[in-house]
């Protein structure tokens, strides 16, 4: 992710940042009270991202609601994509999924970079599809 400077963020800092703007529009951070509801949230992200499918929209499609083609699509940069309206689309959806998995991550305690780092090696020595058929 890049910072509001430009500058690149690492895993971690780019969770920091989610939360920030999590808690300054008022969302109460994730806990071990509600964590179950905030991972609800993640399957509806991924349960949206879904539903883009069914409706017939492109993996790569970025769009805002009533427009007829895409705002965005393969080979394209969102650098300039206006902000005056919601972004759709299948894409938009899984950075939703993300942006909450980094936000419970973050407010957690759990150093994302780190065990994203463990875990990526430790499926380096795993067989095949894990042993299992898919």
């Amino acid at each position: 992710m890049v910072g509001s400077k430009g500058e690149s963020m690492t895993i971690n800092e780019t969770a920091a940042d989610v939360a920030a703007t999590s808690k300054s529009k008022g969302f109460e951070p994730p806990n071990e009270s509600n964590i179950d509801q905030k991972l609800l949230l993640v399957i509806s992200e991924i349960c949206e991202a879904q539903e883009e499918l069914r409706f017939g929209k492109k993996i790569l499609d970025v769009y805002y609601k009533g427009m007829e083609k895409p705002y965005y699509s393969a080979g394209g940069s969102m650098k300039h994509f206006p902000l005056t309206e919601k972004p759709e689309g299948f894409a938009i959806e899984l950075a939703d999924a993300i942006i909450r998995l980094l936000h419970i991550g973050h407010a957690l305690g759990i150093n994302l970079q780190e065990v994203i780092d463990l875990k990526a090696r430790y499926n380096r020595t795993r067989e095949h599809k894990h042993g299992r058929q898919f």
